[in-house]
This record gives structure tokens, C-alpha cells and sequence, in this order.
């Protein structure tokens, strides 16, 4: 089989199982900031956000537009596509490692097969606005396949840096990108001088994006961006030690497993790295070091900004740093164990975890989905009845529904925002702290729906809403309003 036709065979392989650990999700809804995307490229023609500068995004939801308008199907394709790419990508770069006896590509296999099924950093797959991790992925990786390759200078120098500029527009968390080259390239004599070549340059494309997006947007990192900005010493290790628990294990509440499992991580590494090194030549285990190396500076960016320990969310920073993750569990594998049926053994346990992680986290977006669905048809049933929401949710563990672009979500579809109230959004918080379903509470005359809302009646013909947690009312008319309020599972209409 000539080498295309292997490549295509590659690909295809990878693609059938990404579609089939997907395609539940394929058909969800917009959620929460796709609408402030949808909103920029349909209603302000615009890719420029004061404070945010990642213009790849919308131009990628305008490419989706005019092909498909608000079918968010294929929208939700073009993530897994790009997924698939990195997938492919990482195939390639991990066939620059493999040891001279791997004559099957298990090295290459193995990393891009876990990279595929890898859960914890799905929500640049799994959420639309998500794909700005996964662009700046593809982009960062075809950056390190140019390198990694044997093309001539001028080559290397014009498409690495191409790509690397290229991927800062779409998400900064690749800015130590340079720095990974360097790493991986820093024992070969005849690409010394082309890697400091590309530092050099690469820190001025750098510092020019800085001063583009800086005099763009008004600002270099913003709001969102400050929390990299805390450089308490005490907070960066705790930060750093849930944040890598988190590359290992899913969300939890107990945020000193995450703590104890990084601690594990650190113990396991230097006890594997001692027998690796009885085992193995300095030379052999360079690419495994070079590997871990690239890994902890590609952490930098999650470790400093800090990933939610409790849910999926932010998640998508785990993305890029997952590549060589992946190609370290695939080396570990491959140099540890030496008999098939111990790596069969190894891969199948591995495979159970993480796609059973994954299908978890999936199905947290398909009930986000579900939900931003059945508010939208309960709008445009109403027929321009007035429609007030209680407690409407921001997140289902993680799965985003309207934090952001509830507003934009109606005008998109043509909803008259003066009919619309939302008396108040819940927090996962709050829903945790109710630990059960919501259920009316009945009153002289009145319901209380816990945590903030009471209704009352006024007269046969008007009903009044009350938020208890800030005091604003409002009263509508009986006959032309309709309810709804979210009781954790479902959303439900009261009258």
C-alpha cells in the first residue's frame, strides 16, 4: 500500500471512531456564547470583541453559516473534523518517536488512538465555541510536523511561523508553542541553528501579536485573562496540583483527590523513570524525556489560569498539553511492557476509562442541549405570549445552556426580547445545595419556588412574580403569560 493510500486508511480508521463516540452529540443545540458568536457574524458583521481577540472563531461560525445557515449540525461536524485532523496530525508526529523496532507504528497508533478517546479535554470537541482550542491545536501541530520534518529552512521558518501566528488567532493558550519546539528539537545538530532561528523570530510574531490584539481589542489579556495574573506562590502550586490531578481523573467535589493523585503521578514518574533507566540507554529515552519535557511547558497556560476541579468546564485549555500526554502513556506502554498481551491489556483497561469518562461528559451536553432546545420551543410556542423563566440554568455540570447569550439567542430567532423575563439563572451551586427536584411550594394564594422565587396571585386576572433574593417584581397579565421554571431535571411549565 503506497504511503497515501496508508495515510487515508489512517484517517479513515480514526474518523469512524470519532463519529462513533460523537455522533449523540452531533445534533445538539447552540449553547450559551455560540450565540454571541452567531450574533457578531450574523447580526454585526463583525469579528472584532473588545476584550477577547480570537477572530478564528467567528470567521469559523461564517464559514458554517454560509454553508448551512443555523443548522447546528454541521456546525457540531466541523468540531469533530478538526478533531480528527489534530488526531491524524498527532499520528504523524508521534511516527518522528518510534523506537527502530516498531515496525507496525505502535507508538504513532497508540498516541493518536488515546488522544482520540481522551475525555478530559472534550469540551473543545463537544462545544461549539470550544473548537478556539482545538483550531489553535491544529495549527500548533502542523507548526511542530513542519518543524520536525526535512524541508529547507526558508521552508520551515515561513509555514512554522505562519502557523504558529495563525493559531494565536484563534486561542493564545499555544504561546509557549516556541518554546515546545524547542524542546523537541534541541538534540539535533543540523537544526540548532533553525531553532534559534525560530525563536527569534517567533518572539517578535510574539510580541506583535501582543501589540495587534492589545491596540484591536484595547487590551492584552483582559478580565477573563487576570487570573493569570495571580502570582501568589502558594496559590500557583495549589492551582498546579489540581490541575494536573485533572489531567488523570474527572471532576470531582473532593479537590484533594485531585491534590493526592498529582502527588501519586509524581511518585509513580520517578519510580518508572528509575527503571527506565536500568533499562533503557540515555539515547533511547530521550524522546520520552524530550516528551515530558514539552508536556510541563505546555501546561504553563492551565496550570497559571487554573481549570474547574468540580466540572468540565475550562477543560478545552487541557487540549493542547494532552497531545503529548497521550504520546507519553503510548511510550510508557511501549517500553514497560513487552509481551502483546500486556500491552493489549494495558490499552483495553486504559480505553475502558477514558471512553467511559467521555461518554459521561458527552452526556452532560446532550442534556444542556435538550434543555436550550425545549426553552427555545416554549418561546415560540407562546406565540408572543409573555414568557417568564425561574430558574433558568447557566451549566449542567459543566455543559454550558445560557450563562452567556440568552438574549442574542432570542433575537436570533426572531423572539420578541419584551416578552421575555428571567426572574433568575441558577447556578450549579445552588442546584447542589437543593439535592433534589424542585417542586412548587404551595401557599395561601401563592407558590414558592425554591431558591429565590414567589408567585401571587392578584385579583382572577394578574399574576405576580417575585425575585426574594433582590426584590424585583413583576406583574403580568393571567391569561397571557406563560411559566416555566427548571426544576433540575426538566423543564417545566407551571401555568
Amino acid at each position: 500500500m503506497n504511503k497515501l493510500k496508508y495515510n487515508l486508511l489512517v484517517f479513515l480508521v480514526f474518523g469512524l471512531i470519532g463519529f462513533l463516540l460523537y455522533y449523540p452529540i452531533l445534533d445538539n443545540n447552540f449553547l450559551s456564547d455560540d450565540y454571541d458568536s452567531l450574533y457578531r457574524v450574523c447580526i454585526q458583521q463583525t469579528i472584532i470583541v473588545k476584550e477577547f481577540f480570537r477572530p478564528l472563531i467567528d470567521i469559523s461560525f461564517k464559514f458554517n453559516y454560509l454553508l448551512g445557515g443555523f443548522d447546528s449540525s454541521g456546525y457540531y461536524i466541523l468540531n469533530l473534523v478538526i478533531h480528527i485532523a489534530n488526531v491524524f496530525i498527532v499520528y504523524k508526529i508521534a511516527n518522528v518517536f518510534k523506537p527502530e523496532n516498531d515496525k507496525h507504528d505502535l507508538l504513532s497508533w497508540l498516541s493518536a488512538f488515546l488522544f482520540l478517546i481522551y475525555p478530559f479535554h472534550n469540551e473543545a470537541v463537544v462545544w461549539l465555541t470550544g473548537r478556539l482550542a482545538s483550531i489553535a491545536c491544529f495549527f500548533a501541530l502542523l507548526c511542530i510536523y513542519v518543524w520536525l520534518g526535512n524541508s529547507t529552512r526558508v521552508v520551515k521558518a515561513a509555514l512554522s511561523i505562519t502557523f504558529y501566528f495563525t493559531g494565536l488567532l484563534a486561542y493564545e493558550s499555544i504561546v509557549l508553542l516556541p518554546l515546545v519546539i524547542f524542546i523537541l528539537t534541541w538534540n539535533k545538530t543540523n537544526n540548532r541553528k533553525n531553532t534559534f532561528l525560530f525563536l527569534g523570530i517567533s518572539f517578535l510574531v510574539t510580541v506583535g501579536y501582543l501589540l495587534l490584539r492589545s491596540y484591536v481589542s484595547g487590551n492584552v489579556y483582559g478580565d477573563y485573562g487576570a487570573r493569570m495574573m495571580d502570582v501568589d506562590f502558594l496559590s500557583i502550586i495549589i492551582k498546579a496540583a489540581k490541575t494536573m490531578g485533572r489531567f488523570f481523573l474527572p471532576p470531582s467535589e473532593n479537590s484533594n483527590l485531585l491534590i493526592f493523585t498529582f502527588v501519586a503521578i509524581v511518585v509513580a514518574l520517578i519510580v518508572l523513570s528509575f527503571r527506565l533507566y536500568k533499562m533503557y540507554s540515555m539515547a533511547a529515552l530521550t524522546p520520552f524525556i524530550k516528551l515530558i519535557m514539552a508536556l510541563v511547558v505546555a501546561s504553563s497556560i492551565p496550570l497559571l489560569f487554573g481549570i474547574s476541579t468540580r466540572t468540565g468546564e475550562s477543560d478545552r485549555l487541557l487540549y493542547f498539553p494532552s497531545v503529548f500526554l497521550c504520546m507519553i502513556f503510548a511510550m510508557l506502554i511501549q517500553l514497560l511492557i513487552k509481551t502483546i498481551s500486556g500491552k493489549v491489556v494495558a490499552v483495553t483497561m486504559l480505553s475502558i476509562y477514558f471512553i467511559t469518562c467521555l461518554l459521561q461528559n458527552n452526556k452532560n451536553w446532550e442534556k444542556a442541549s435538550l434543555i436550550s432546545g425545549k426553552v427555545l420551543g416554549y418561546v415560540k410556542e407562546a406565540n408572543r405570549k409573555n414568557v417568564v423563566f425561574i430558574n433558568l440554568p447557566d451549566e449542567i455540570e459543566g455543559a454550558f445552556v445560557f450563562r452567556n447569550g440568552f438574549t442574542k439567542a432570542m433575537v436570533l430567532n426572531n423572539i420578541d426580547t419584551g416578552k421575555i423575563w428571567v426572574n433568575n439563572m441558577l447556578t450549579r451551586l445552588e442546584y447542589l445545595e437543593l439535592k433534589e427536584v424542585i417542586h412548587p411550594l404551595t401557599g395561601t394564594g401563592a407558590f414558592v419556588l425554591p431558591p429565590v422565587t414567589k408567585i401571587s396571585f392578584i385579583g382572577n386576572d394578574s399574576v405576580q412574580v417575585e425575585n426574594i433574593s433582590n426584590l424585583e417584581k413583576r406583574v403580568f397579565p393571567k391569561e397571557n403569560t406563560t411559566i416555566l421554571y427548571w426544576n433540575t431535571v426538566d423543564m417545566i411549565r407551571l401555568f
